[in-house]
């Protein structure tokens, strides 16, 4: 099963130029963790634009309040910044509670990459 494994990631992760795909997916413990922390922050959080979002860029019920690039460079600015901020610590909790932590996360990433 191993070995069935590593040759489908790779065949997975092929140089572009001999039809591989160019995109690689983060492939490592608690993915769909890292995925969830990213679309909960991303879309509930920083942007709003889920049915039940409470805060966020964008106001469904009236447009108006929406965030405006021009009137509101700084607003954006300041809440990309919290949102990054709020990314990076619900990841660094992730990768804490893996074995060997952030370090273990970046040696299995690198390994699945065939990289040193």
């Amino acid at each position: 099963m191993v070995d069935d494994l590593f040759y489908m990631l790779g065949e997975y992760f092929r140089p572009s130029e001999e039809g591989g795909n160019p995109v690689m997916d983060l492939v490592i413990l608690g993915f769909s963790k890292y995925m969830s922390a990213l679309d909960e922050l991303l879309h509930d959080d920083f942007l709003g634009v889920k049915q039940d979002s409470a805060a966020g860029l964008f106001d469904r019920s009236d447009s108006e309040k929406s965030f405006g690039f021009e009137r509101d460079a700084g607003t954006f600015d300041r809440a990309f910044g919290a949102f990054v901020d709020r990314l990076e610590e619900r990841w660094d909790k992730i990768s804490a509670h893996r074995e060997g932590g952030h370090l273990g996360q970046l040696q299995r990433w690198r390994e699945s990459l065939n990289l040193p």
